[in-house]
């Protein structure tokens, strides 16, 4: 995973780019939105590097299994509060 984030003109509105490696890898853009102090919002759009899935399967005695369209981009939303102890 590797990442970066930058404010955009303000501290309460944020960028961020998220790259997940590996067989399910996607490309997440999000913005997040510090509401308050302590509540933020976010929402995040992934979009799969790879939509098509190949397992190896051999230890089946298959030598591999295509799902197509397996992986798909997606919206997540998230509201977020920051406990202060």
């Amino acid at each position: 995973m590797a990442g970066f984030s930058s404010a955009l003109g303000t501290e309460k509105l944020w960028f961020c780019f998220d790259y997940y490696g590996g067989d399910f890898g996607a490309y997440g853009f999000s913005l997040f939105y510090y509401v308050t102090k302590n509540i933020w919002f976010q929402p995040v759009y992934f979009y799969p590097v790879e939509r098509n899935y190949k397992a190896d399967a051999s230890k089946f005695g298959v030598r591999k299994i295509s799902l197509k369209d397996y992986n798909s981009p997606s919206l997540w939303i998230g509201l977020y509060y920051n406990f202060e102890f």
